[in-house]
């Protein structure tokens, strides 16, 4: 019978090799999205259906709100009635409602922000779908979404449309202005692999393994 000390041992390299073998099949190589620029200030957004119109008025701000455009390309505002706003970006849309509600109330500084509609999915807290405005970063609509989840990949993204996936690896802190996002995108938080998420367990066996070989080879 061996002495416990001879039983345990274990070959220098085994288990650091082991462990090494196992980190890098949880850790894929992946080319990173380049650094995120600036909101685009340049992007005039064409109005859709959909796109949410957040119309602000400094005097009266009980005006201030929220206003869905619909299936026809209308879309209602207080004061003013409904507006047919096919063909309309963002900048042509603000001064046209700063033209007609100043026939009815004097009030310097009336805006209005296109807000696109998009679905986030996959691994967060609240998927479903969220306003984002052009300031806006992904980071942020993720943080409306109630953020990754712990199994989701914690460095990828993707940005589909129409199905079809428009960029991998998406950079977080890139800007909706910048993406140029529609009403309609989705950006989807994936799972991790089930090895990465069971890197822990897996680590364990490896080890437990090597081990039982260890003491095998030693009692030979």
């Amino acid at each position: 019978m061996f002495p416990l000390s001879r039983r345990l041992a274990l070959p220098s390299s085994a288990t650091p090799f082991a462990v090494a073998l196992v980190l890098l099949l949880a850790v894929p190589l992946r080319a990173q999205d380049p650094a995120a620029p600036l909101p685009d200030s340049t992007w005039d957004p064409d109005v859709r259906p959909g796109d949410l119109i957040a119309l602000t008025v400094p005097a009266d701000p009980d005006l201030n709100g929220g206003f869905r455009v619909n299936a026809d390309w209308v879309v209602s505002f207080p004061l003013i009635g409904d507006m047919y706003v096919r063909g309309e970006t963002q900048r042509s849309l603000r001064l046209r409602v700063r033209e007609e509600m100043g026939r009815v109330i004097r009030s310097p500084g009336i805006d209005v922000l296109v807000q696109k509609r998009v679905r986030v999915l996959g691994l967060v807290g609240l998927p479903g779908l969220y306003n984002a405005e052009p300031t806006m970063t992904v980071a942020d609509v993720l943080a409306l979404a109630g953020g990754r989840l712990p199994e989701a990949k914690q460095d990828e993204l993707q940005l589909l449309r129409g199905g079809e996936v428009l960029l991998e690896n998406m950079n977080e802190h890139r800007s909706v202005s910048d993406l140029r996002l529609l009403t309609g995108d989705e950006i989807y938080v994936p799972q991790r692999s089930w090895l990465s998420r069971n890197l822990a367990a897996v680590a364990t066996s490896v080890f437990g393994a090597v081990t039982v070989i260890a003491v095998t080879l030693a009692g030979n």
